[in-house]
């Protein structure tokens, strides 16, 4: 597992400071009409603003399913208790596993992004109409190829996540990443067994 920091620092924190974290959160929750679906899709957003240059100064792994930062977890948290989101907890009835949507309760210009803002509402209007899934394998792609330097993207993703990659999903990914300005370099796409 590799730990990557998403920000134009030579020698960047580890996290931003305490309260500017809940103030990040707000800003893409805000950004992204209001609210997000689950905690899962606010890092997803969170890492894909960084690397189009947002600066968040989280801290990111791969610790299996993509891109995830503790850090930013933790400043989800900080920004409900200081009241600049809410998290509604959903416990569906018949199916599937209880959920979090997050609502954006304050504005702030506490944070300054990397990225205009036009930029920031053009990936996540794109990003907002998109099935969690095809987000979750864009930003894996996109780390492989990024951060890990990995030679064939393709074939990696391929190893690391067989089932997600197939149904056409894989290519839907890579679409996604190009609607949002992150094209992800050409590879040999072969087959992998």
């Amino acid at each position: 597992m590799s730990s990557v920091y998403l920000a134009a620092s030579p020698n960047p924190p580890s996290a931003p400071p305490g309260p500017e974290r809940g103030y990040i959160v707000s800003h893409v929750v805000l950004a992204s009409g209001g609210t997000v679906s689950g905690r899962h899709r606010l890092q997803k957003y969170v890492y894909l603003l960084d690397s189009a240059g947002m600066g968040s100064g989280f801290d990111f792994d791969y610790p299996g399913f993509g891109p995830f930062s503790n850090s930013l977890d933790r400043a989800i948290d900080d920004a409900v208790s200081d009241g600049l989101i809410t998290e509604r907890v959903i416990h569906p009835e018949h199916h599937g596993e209880r959920y979090s949507v997050l609502i954006g309760t304050q504005k702030s210009d506490a944070f300054i992004s990397g990225l205009t803002t036009d930029t920031t509402q053009r990936m996540l209007s794109i990003l907002t109409q998109e099935n969690m899934m095809i987000i979750s394998l864009a930003a894996a792609v996109d780390w492989l190829w990024r951060h890990e330097h990995s030679e064939n993207w393709f074939r990696d993703i391929l190893r690391r996540r067989p089932v997600r990659s197939n149904g056409g999903r894989l290519s839907l990914a890579t679409d996604l990443l190009d609607r949002i300005g992150l094209p992800a370099p050409n590879v040999a796409k072969e087959v992998c067994g």
